[in-house]
């Protein structure tokens, strides 16, 4: 698992994850609060895998298998995103990962430097709502920004709502 953060973040997250079974790379941002396609960026620079899945490290209910479907609908496409509620969730998506690498860059030089300027840069699969609910729940959609947003959370015995920012 490749993790990308700023360098004063890693500290906290090597502590969050120091307890899990899985290898953590981390890579840390070179411009702290460049936006999320400097992230994508620089973290895209160290991975020498074809293809990579994206996911926000405040999404808890992140599924491996629905990641894994995504990855099928690529067919020869430059990435495979869902769609929730008309909006693209790149958070939560796959990626090949050269061009993906180009359009973060490119994104970053040319514009805001925000995720949706690096999809406008991208071949994609565009899955539509009624796709992804077949494949999985909007639950793996919720993040957690907030320490109110995690009470809400735990406070509940129903599913989370699917919220997106």
């Amino acid at each position: 698992m490749l993790v990308n953060c700023r360098r004063d973040q890693r500290a906290d997250f090597e502590s969050a994850l120091g307890s899990t079974a899985i290898d953590v790379e981390f890579v840390c941002d070179p411009q702290p609060d460049s936006g999320p396609a400097a992230g994508l960026w620089t973290a895209l620079e160290t991975v020498p895998e074809p293809a990579v899945a994206v996911v926000a490290c405040d999404m808890p209910f992140v599924d491996a298998s629905f990641l894994d479907w995504l990855f099928e609908q690529m067919d020869g496409a430059e990435g495979s995103v869902p769609y929730v509620d008309g909006v693209p969730q790149p958070t939560h998506a796959v990626f090949a990962t050269e061009p993906t690498r180009r359009a973060a860059g490119d994104a970053v030089r040319t514009a805001s430097g925000s995720l949706r300027g690096v999809l406008d840069r991208l071949d994609l699969v565009e899955v539509p709502e009624s796709r992804v609910v077949e494949q999985t729940t909007k639950t793996c959609f919720v993040d957690i920004d907030t320490p109110a947003d995690l009470v809400a959370l735990t406070d509940t015995d129903s599913a989370p709502s699917r919220r997106m920012d």
